[in-house]
């Protein structure tokens, strides 16, 4: 049965030239991105990750009309995403790192806690079950170009893969996305987005792939493994807003059974990259 999530926007973290962390709130600037959409609560559950920018409401169609989403898109400057190194290491993309929280009407989860550490993304979460589903997540926020306000176009490329090992206990699980502007629910802090409300991208369940000797994970943009997301349409590869790894916590056991449970998740993600 399908669960739709509300958008739970707490705020982004922007990794500054230096390489040092610094936080920011929502506006229509350069560094700024916000949490998700909605997935469904099976095993490959997402939200869809977003990012904002200056750019314009969006582009003209065949017929004259304006259609919603990133006024353009460029291509990256290499095919490396983040390796969280160097200059903090966000590299072809620009941008920055997003946090979001569970739902606001379901109090008992937060968004994860992260550092930037040994040249890698670590991410550490404690989540105790309410009686709703809820979605926490990290990602990172594309800029496109210098003022913030363009899609990513990595359709010469065919997917993601990033590196990530650690460990996940108690009854959640773990999806990854790529998010696109027809995927993301339009909102007045992301003029790149271009989906209806409910909007998500199609995810990828990657709960048994976190292990502590890691692994290799690539998500090909067309995998036939991608749970479907709304609308169900395929990610487009030209029009990108973000990556996302989420933990999905389900809702707490009825009255008189075991009671609600909890999730500690300590996860390591590195070497982000768009692959061909």
């Amino acid at each position: 049965m399908k669960d739709i999530r509300q958008r739970a926007f707490v705020g982004f973290i922007g990794l500054a030239a230096a390489g040092l962390l610094s936080l920011g709130c929502s506006s229509s600037s350069s560094s700024s991105g916000t949490g998700g959409t909605s997935g469904s609560t099976g095993g490959s559950t997402g939200t869809g990750g977003t990012s904002t920018g200056t750019g314009g409401s969006g582009t003209g169609g065949g017929d004259g009309s304006v259609l919603p989403g990133c006024a353009a898109s460029d291509a990256p400057a290499s095919a490396t995403i983040a390796d969280f190194s160097g200059d903090a290491g966000i590299e072809a993309t620009g941008g920055g790192i997003f946090i979001y929280p569970g739902s606001s009407t379901s109090p008992g989860t937060g968004a994860p806690m992260f550092a930037v550490t040994n040249g890698a993304l670590h991410v550490t979460n404690t989540v105790s079950q309410t009686s709703s589903a809820q979605y926490v997540g990290v990602g990172i926020y594309f800029s496109g170009n210098s003022g913030g306000g363009d899609c990513v176009d990595a359709h010469t490329y065919t997917g993601v893969q990033f590196d990530m090992k650690g460990t996940l206990t108690g009854p959640c699980t773990m999806q990854y996305s790529t998010n696109d502007a027809e995927h993301t629910a339009m909102s007045s802090s992301d003029p790149k987005a271009g989906g209806a409300s409910g909007s998500y991208s199609p995810q990828l369940a990657i709960t048994t792939m976190l292990t502590s000797a890691g692994m290799t994970v690539k998500v090909p943009f067309a995998d036939t493994a991608l749970g479907p997301g709304s609308p169900s349409t395929a990610i487009d590869p030209s029009r990108l807003e973000a990556v996302q790894w989420q933990l999905t916590v389900p809702a707490a056991a009825a009255a008189g059974d075991a009671g609600p449970g909890q999730c500690v998740l300590d996860m390591t993600i590195d070497n982000v990259m768009f692959y061909q």
